[in-house]
C-alpha cells in the first residue's frame, strides 16, 4: 500500500486523535531515518498534546535525547528488551547490550527470547 502523502495522512490522523482527547498516541518511526525523508514525530508532537510514546530503533542516548528536547513523554523498547531483559539496570550502569539473534524471533521456543545472559 502506498500513500502519495504520507506527512498528510500521518497528521490527519494525529489530528483526529486529538480532537477524540485521546490521551496516549504510540507513534511508530524510527530514530534514525535515511538521508532525505523528514521525521513526522516532531509535527505530530506540535499537533498532539496527550502523552506521546515513540518506538522503533531507539537506544539509551537516543531516547534521553528525545524526553529531554520535548519530542516525547516516554519511549518503548521492544526489540532491545528481548536480548536484554534487564535493559534498566544495563542503562543505569552504562553496561553494554547484548546483541539480539533475530533469526529466532517468532520461532515458537525460548531460544531468543529468555536464554540471553543477564549482567554478572
Amino acid at each position: 500500500m502506498g500513500d502519495s502523502n504520507l506527512e498528510q495522512t500521518y497528521m490527519f490522523a494525529v489530528e483526529a486523535l486529538e480532537k477524540k482527547k485521546i490521551g496516549i498516541l504510540h507513534f511508530m518511526e524510527s530514530a534514525t531515518l535515511p538521508e532525505g525523508l523528514k521525521p513526522l514525530a516532531p509535527e505530530a508532537r506540535k499537533r498532539f498534546s496527550g502523552l506521546l510514546v515513540l518506538n522503533v530503533g531507539y537506544d539509551q542516548k537516543s531516547a534521553e535525547q528525545a524526553l529531554q528536547t520535548g519530542l516525547a513523554d516516554a519511549i518503548t523498547f521492544g526489540t532491545l528488551f528481548i536480548s536484554n531483559p534487564d535493559l534498566p539496570q544495563r542503562f543505569g550502569l552504562d553496561a553494554p547490550l547484548a546483541t539480539s539473534d533475530t533469526s529466532t524471533y517468532y520461532s515458537g521456543s525460548e531460544e531468543g527470547y529468555i536464554d540471553y545472559p543477564p549482567l554478572a
